[in-house]
């Protein structure tokens, strides 16, 4: 053999062998983040509630502070099914009304016609007059790790025909 075919084989050898290493260093990675879940168990993502929720609404066209203080009568946001921070309002529907026009236009996006009909047993297209539904709003509490000497962040949403400019 050759000592060019030596120097060959041990480098081919030396990956061969790298590669087998990060593969068991995969695996027992794997191993170990499964056998944490077993061990601690899954834990929620939120335990508590919080007292100042920050949300982005758009006002629609025809709305005042009337039908917006109807919308979200509300002090705080909750830890629902001790999954997420959100608040549980109830909506009366109205003649005409949709999951999707409740979601858009009353809700200003804040949920989704997906949550509203996960979190009620009506049809979509047979919504009754009067009915109380459940809508879902998903808000953001804060992160208890960052310094108060922030301050609060406030974010807009861009909407469409919306520029950066």
């Amino acid at each position: 053999m050759t000592a060019l075919r030596i120097l060959i084989l041990a480098s081919l050898l030396k990956f061969y062998l790298l590669l087998m290493a990060a593969a068991v260093r995969r695996r027992l990675v794997f191993l170990s983040v499964l056998l944490s879940f077993f061990i601690n168990g899954a834990k929620a993502t939120c335990s508590s509630s919080c007292n100042l929720a920050l949300a982005s609404y758009y006002v629609w066209d025809q709305s005042n502070l009337t039908i917006i203080a109807f919308c979200f009568p509300f002090s705080h946001c909750d830890c629902i099914n001790g999954e997420y921070l959100a608040h549980l309002f109830t909506y009366t529907v109205k003649p005409n009304d949709t999951y999707d026009i409740i979601a858009k236009k009353y809700y200003s996006n804040l949920t989704t016609t997906e949550w509203l009909q996960s979190w009620n047993s009506y049809p979509a297209l047979n919504i009754p007059n009067n009915a109380q539904l459940n809508v879902t709003v998903n808000f953001y509490c804060g992160n208890t790790n960052v310094s108060n000497a922030y301050g609060l962040f406030v974010t807009y949403p861009l909407r469409p025909g919306d520029t950066l400019y």
